[in-house]
């Protein structure tokens, strides 16, 4: 009952009430083609850089690893080259039935992360302006991973721009000092991303 309990927190701090549930990402897409084709452009590769993300993060044929955000699968297809099990995680119905089309059998698509499945590393990819709590999400983040997993953030921006709203400014260093708080440490930042900031976190 803890577990069940404390499972639904981790739902709840991510994407919000399940009668609530929403994210709003990008442009307005009509159909699941529309979505796969709006986000999952190799246009953005150039400046995204996901296979450099990816040799980055150093994926093991053991490693149970996730994604959240970009549900369509534009780094789960590229972890299942490598992973044992690939989870992609979003609660975008156009974005999971795009990720689902032509799957690898090692690739789970899914609203919400899977029970039962401790994650050897995570990335949240553009995600932290989707979740109505960090700080939450932040501090339940154990119960979803490996005590010697590593967990990946890549958002915008290394430099915001001037005209940004306050309320859209998730700097690295803030995300630094709520990760700091759930209990984590910076293990590594890399700098080779052209607009957004790339962190390592581990427990």
């Amino acid at each position: 009952m803890l577990r069940k309990s404390l499972w639904i927190l981790v739902c709840c701090s991510l994407y919000g009430p399940a009668s609530e549930a929403q994210v709003v990402r990008g442009p307005e897409v009509r159909s699941t083609e529309e979505y796969g084709r709006v986000f999952y452009d190799p246009k953005h590769d150039p400046w995204e850089m996901p296979d450099q993300i990816v040799a980055t993060m150093g994926i093991k044929n053991s490693d149970n690893v996730a994604e959240v955000g970009y549900g369509v699968g534009y780094f789960s297809r590229r972890f299942a080259k490598f992973a044992q099990k690939v989870f992609a995680i979003d609660p975008n119905p156009n974005a999971l039935a795009a990720a689902l089309f032509e799957a690898p059998e090692n690739l789970s698509v899914l609203a919400n992360f899977p029970p039962g499945q401790l994650l050897d590393k995570l990335l949240l990819h553009n995600a932290l302006s989707t979740i109505p709590n960090r700080s939450m999400f932040f501090s339940t983040l154990p119960l979803l991973i490996r005590k010697k997993a590593e967990v990946y953030i890549v958002d915008f921006y290394k430099t915001p721009p001037a005209d940004l709203p306050p309320e859209s400014r998730i700097t690295a260093d803030t995300v630094i000092a709520e990760m700091k708080q759930a209990g984590f440490q910076l293990e590594a930042s890399y700098d080779f991303l052209p607009f957004q900031y790339f962190l390592v976190f581990t427990q």
